[in-house]
């Protein structure tokens, strides 16, 4: 069975305004290197009405992403959107 990986995140802006567009910084590093059972998908959720640039969207603010999917991952809030996102 695959160890968690560690995941961390950053936004390049710490606030977004409605209908605005910010970069994301999310790296997903295996708990153990040569671990070939790995994790190759990150569950990205409470995005509210927020959409990303990239992966699968699975509807109620959640996508799907995989690894490939990270460099140059960007969130786009909705013009009408007033919710607080925080990553941890």
């Amino acid at each position: 069975m695959a160890e968690i990986p560690a995941l961390t995140a950053s936004a390049a802006s710490a606030s977004v305004n409605e209908d605005g567009t910010v970069a994301l910084n999310i790296t997903a590093t295996p708990a153990e290197s040569a671990d070939q059972d790995a994790a190759t998908s990150v569950l990205v959720s409470g995005l509210g009405g927020a959409k990303l640039s990239t992966g699968q969207d699975l509807g109620n603010g959640q996508f799907l992403l995989q690894l490939a999917d990270l460099p140059g991952l960007t969130l786009h809030a909705a013009d009408d959107d007033a919710t607080s996102l925080t990553s941890a």
